[in-house]
C-alpha cells in the first residue's frame, strides 16, 4: 500500500540582520543616536586647549569642509612624557562622515594637522591580526605628513578615555590591541556623536 505524501511546511525565512558582526558601524549604515554623550566625552569640554579644528577646514580632495563637533585630550603613551594631546573629532557636511585631527600636543614636538577619516582609521585596526599586538608605527600610513609624533600621538588618542577603541597590550605599555569588544563601541560611539552639535555656526 502506497503511504500518503506528507506536505512540506515552508518556513518564512527570516530576515537578514542588516549589520552584521564583522561589518564596521561605519559603513553599515548605524543611525540610532538617542543615547547621550558618555561623560569621557564631554569631561574635558572646557580644559581642552581649542586648536584648528575648530575652524571649519576643507576636507582634502573636496571643496566641502569638516565641522568640528567637539575638542578632547589623551595622556602621552610613555609615562616619562608631560602634558597631554589635544584632538579634534569633526564630521563632514555634505557625507556626514566622522574624522578626527590632532591639533596640538602641551610640552612641545610636532605633529600633523589634517583631517583622518575614522573609517580609514577602522581599516587599519581591523587589517591587523586579532591575535596579535601592534604598535604605533602602523598608523603611519594614514598621514600624508611625515611627523614622526603622528602615529604615537593617534595610538594615544585610540587609547584615551574618550575614544577607548584600543587598549595597552599585556606586558608593554607601548604595545596595543583592539579592546574585546571593538565593534560594539565603534558603533557606540558613532552614535554618540551623532548627538553632537557642530562647534561651527
Amino acid at each position: 500500500m502506497t503511504r500518503p505524501r506528507k506536505h512540506r511546511v515552508e518556513e518564512t525565512p527570516k530576515p537578514a540582520s542588516t549589520t552584521p558582526a564583522d561589518e564596521s558601524p561605519l559603513t553599515s549604515g548605524a543611525s540610532d543616536c538617542a543615547d547621550p554623550l558618555s561623560p569621557a566625552l564631554a569631561a574635558d569640554a572646557d580644559k581642552a586647549r581649542p586648536g584648528p579644528g575648530d575652524t571649519a577646514d576643507s576636507v582634502p580632495g573636496g571643496p566641502a569642509p569638516i565641522h568640528t563637533l567637539l575638542n578632547h585630550t589623551a595622556e602621552k603613551l610613555s609615562a616619562r612624557s608631560e602634558g597631554l594631546i589635544f584632538y579634534a573629532i569633526g564630521r563632514h557636511e555634505e557625507s556626514g562622515e566622522l574624522f578626527l585631527k590632532i591639533t596640538g600636543n602641551q610640552g612641545g614636538g610636532l605633529h600633523s594637522k589634517e583631517w583622518i577619516a575614522m573609517s580609514a582609521i577602522d581599516d587599519v585596526l581591523r587589517s591587523l591580526p586579532a591575535d596579535k599586538p601592534f604598535k604605533s608605527s602602523v598608523m603611519k600610513r594614514l598621514f600624508n605628513g611625515g611627523s614622526a609624533n603622528n602615529a604615537g600621538f593617534l595610538s594615544a588618542i585610540l587609547r584615551s578615555d574618550g575614544l577607548k577603541l584600543i587598549q595597552k597590550a599585556d606586558g608593554n605599555p607601548m604595545l596595543h590591541e583592539l579592546v574585546p569588544d571593538y565593534l560594539e563601541r565603534l558603533g557606540s560611539l558613532t552614535n554618540e556623536l551623532c548627538t553632537v552639535t557642530s562647534t561651527i555656526e
